[in-house]
């Protein structure tokens, strides 16, 4: 009975809701202040820029409703420039390349530590997995296959329950 919302477009005000209420301040502890909202906007900016371009290079023609697809379209071209569909499709590679580079720091990262600031899992580790379910999503983009740490960690965020 009560809307939460985002009061600022650098906020994480849902999340910290969904924390103090149903995580008991798991999400962002407290010791790991400063940091972790570094990490945060990191993810946010950098590697989600760098990832969801691979994702949506396919995603825009996959629409089936035309109305539907010429609205994303529209709201694309008006962000990122007319034809920005077509040009991310022909870079693709290297748009993977690129996303790569912000996947191997996070792979040397898990090889010495379960989740990303240690032996829990917290916000920061549900965004990267959410940046890497959507950069994967309908197989149009792999985890490379030589970051084994980084896929473990995938594995077992997919499984995760508190």
């Amino acid at each position: 009975g009560r809307v939460i919302f985002e009061s600022g477009s650098e906020t994480n005000d849902v999340a910290r809701y969904v924390d103090a209420t149903f995580a008991s301040g798991r999400l962002f502890p407290v010791p790991l202040d400063g940091i972790h909202d570094i990490l945060v906007r990191h993810l946010d900016d950098e590697v989600e820029g760098a990832t969801f371009r691979c994702c949506d290079a396919f995603y825009v023609e996959s629409i089936p409703n035309l109305v539907a697809r010429m609205m994303v379209l529209r709201h694309k071209e008006r962000k990122f420039g007319r034809g920005c569909i077509t040009q991310w499709k022909a870079n693709l590679e290297d748009l993977r390349a690129g996303a790569s580079e912000h996947f191997r720091r996070f792979d040397l990262q898990l090889q010495r530590s379960p989740f990303l600031l240690g032996d829990q899992p917290v916000y920061a580790d549900f965004l990267l997995w959410g940046i890497l379910t959507n950069y994967t999503w309908n197989g149009w983009n792999e985890l490379p296959a030589t970051m084994a740490a980084l896929r473990s960690w995938f594995d077992r965020m997919t499984a995760f329950s508190f």
